[in-house]
């Protein structure tokens, strides 16, 4: 016993002075000598088993240190941890069964360069599945065997069996096992070697799969038409059941009518219920039902299509019985359009099929529909009747009436127009009138017809104040034969603000008094005066002064009964006053424009019961034009 203590007290009394321990040496040569010559040391003893379950991942605290020494009772050699603490051990030993190992060590991994054989897929064992992940560098040592768990994706294993490197180039092959919890990637943090990186391996989705498909509750979008490709058109398809599964792309092509597909691009049910998108393309060789045949999920069922009749709008043939030239010219300003009207269009169609037009106009509430069968093919004319709205339209302007029709399904272009007042010397039928030297237009511009009387109210045209363009402005009211003494149709109150431009941008009658005596804030002498035409149709010009004196001086005009006999049939339109804008002497006045300037005002012919001459007039005030031809 006394002896025990004199060795424990000098071991501490050496560990205290140098900070090295001796066994059996009170001078150690190192931090820890042993010196015996009868005896050797003790390391720990464990089997194969025993080592392993050093790394336990129930513990993970227990972190085998790089540099352990154990003693493996199942190979009967020293073996000892050259990896790096908190990665996998990797023991190797000298002499274990008889068999020098070199520790394996390589430069590096390259996970993202791995070849992965088989496939994996949600919710289905793997089976043949396996990574072989490249490296460089091998020295030709040996490595043990991993086994590393997935992580992202998890419910698989990567497990590599012992073997050595190869010396340079080589590949480790890790066996994957196991069963996904879901699609995505499943991650495997790898380490060995003394290199380290992460395997990604893709988890497919399960086959798709679905309880019911139902294509008789599909919504549309789009619509298809006889000879026409197929734009913009699709079906959605609802679906129950789904399992979240994945479904590979389809291309269907149509029954019936033929020259369809509907594709669906690949993707994914929804976990329960959900819906097919299927987009339709191609052209359709004729009208009636396509027929898709769907079959997805475990599920069929027969997706159908009207295809319309191709019917192509050609023209309006008539408003209320009256013809109507190039779709326009419909009603006139202070007609009303009846609960009774009619338009008359005219259409071409490619075979036989049910028809549905409806010609609407959102301002107006004006709706006129029509539906029937096309039993034949060609040209057809179909009458579609006012649905029961009334108006008394006396505005300059026009109704748009946009149609569509066949089956709900297509829409004809072009417009409807329904123009309340001609605006525009197009909208009738003008003659030539030689007289004397010159050649006239037979009525003032914008009059329904050749004067029948020196107060033929539908011969009075449109009044313009000097210069200004067809803008709405020189239109007056007209109440059956009487004119009123009210302002254009815009004026509901006086307008007194001069345009600073020859284009005012609204069609309101222009107001002045005083000494201002245009309509512009400044004057343009060229308004009129540049090539002569003004508001007159192409070949016809505004007579310039000299050229009004010329025809005065012809006919020996003395008074409107003079202008009214000649051939010209001049009528006395009044004027309408630049103060006011009321419509001043109509079947009295006649007051015509001439393209001639004088300073600030304008040439013009006036006459009335007592005189007929050339004078000058405010540019502001709004009177007839009569067209020369050039």
């Amino acid at each position: 016993m006394k002896h025990l203590f004199l060795t424990l007290a000098l071991a501490l009394a050496s560990t205290v002075a140098f900070s090295q321990v001796g066994v059996n040496t009170t001078t150690p040569d190192a931090m820890l000598e042993v010196y015996s010559t009868t005896k050797g040391v003790l390391v720990p003893r464990l089997t194969t088993a025993q080592r392993d379950a050093m790394v336990s991942p129930l513990n993970p605290a227990n972190k085998v240190q790089e540099g352990t020494i154990i003693y493996n009772l199942d190979q009967h050699c020293l073996q000892y941890n050259v990896a790096p603490t908190g990665t996998t051990p990797n023991w190797v030993g000298y002499g274990c069964n008889g068999v020098v190992v070199t520790p394996g060590s390589i430069t590096t991994l390259n996970c993202a360069g791995a070849t992965t054989t088989g496939t994996l897929t949600s919710g289905t064992a793997a089976s043949g599945v396996s990574s072989s992940v490249p490296y460089t560098g091998g020295n030709g040592g040996s490595y043990t065997a991993q086994t590393v768990t997935s992580t992202g994706v998890t419910g698989l294993t990567a497990n590599l069996a012992a073997g050595s490197f190869a010396t340079g180039a080589g590949g480790l092959t890790y066996t994957i096992t196991g069963t996904p919890a879901s699609s995505g990637t499943a991650s495997f943090a790898l380490s060995i070697g003394g290199k380290s990186c992460t395997l990604n391996v893709t988890v497919a989705a399960a086959a798709g799969s679905i309880a019911t498909l139902n294509c008789v509750g599909a919504t549309t979008t789009g619509t298809l038409t006889s000879g026409t490709a197929a734009s913009g058109v699709s079906s959605s398809v609802p679906y129950t059941g789904g399992n979240g599964g994945s479904y590979a792309a389809q291309t269907v092509t149509s029954t019936g009518v033929t020259g369809l597909t509907a594709t669906l691009a690949a993707g994914n049910f929804a976990t329960g219920a959900g819906s097919l998108t299927y987009t339709i393309t191609g052209t359709p060789s004729a009208g009636g039902t396509a027929s898709f045949a769907i079959n997805i999920g475990g599920k069929s069922c027969t997706l159908t299509r009207t295809v319309a009749a191709a019917i192509t709008f050609k023209k309006v043939n008539k408003y209320n019985g009256v013809s109507v030239i190039n779709n326009q010219g419909i009603g006139y300003n202070g007609e009303a359009i009846p609960a009774s009207s009619t338009i008359e269009i005219e259409v071409n169609v490619t075979e036989a099929t049910p028809y549905s037009f409806t010609a609407t106009d959102a301002t107006t509430g004006l709706t006129y529909s029509a539906s029937g069968n096309f039993t034949t093919s060609g040209t057809k004319l179909v009458t579609l009747i006012n649905n029961g709205t009334s108006i008394a339209w006396d505005k300059y302007g026009t109704i748009n009436m946009t149609l569509t029709g066949a089956n709900n399904t297509l829409a004809l272009a072009p417009r409807i127009d329904i123009k309340s007042i001609p605006t525009t010397h197009t909208d009738w039928t003008y003659n030539d009138v030689t007289y004397g030297t010159q050649t006239w237009m037979d009525r003032n511009l914008g009059a329904r017809r050749v004067a029948t009387a020196i107060n033929d109210v539908l011969s009075y045209g449109n009044h313009y104040q000097w210069g200004r363009p067809a803008d709405g402005h020189e239109i007056s009211v007209w109440n059956g034969a009487t004119p009123t003494s009210g302002r254009g149709f815009y004026d509901a109150t006086a307008l007194n603000a001069l345009a600073t431009s020859d284009a005012p941008g609204h069609p309101n009658f222009i107001l002045t008094n005083g000494g201002t005596y245009d309509w512009r804030s400044n004057n343009n002498n060229n308004r009129w005066n540049t090539a002569n035409q003004g508001p007159c149709p192409v070949g016809y010009h505004v007579p310039t002064d000299a050229q009004w004196t010329t025809a005065d001086s012809f006919g020996a005009w003395n008074n409107n009964t003079d202008t009214y006999n000649s051939a010209l049939k001049l009528p006395s339109a009044g004027f309408r006053n630049r103060a006011s804008g009321s419509l001043t002497g109509p079947g009295t006045f006649g007051d015509y424009w001439s393209s001639t300037v004088s300073g600030t005002i304008a040439r013009d012919l006036s006459f009335d019961s007592a005189a007929a001459n050339t004078g000058s007039y405010s540019r502001a005030h709004g009177l007839t034009v009569r067209c020369l031809k050039n």
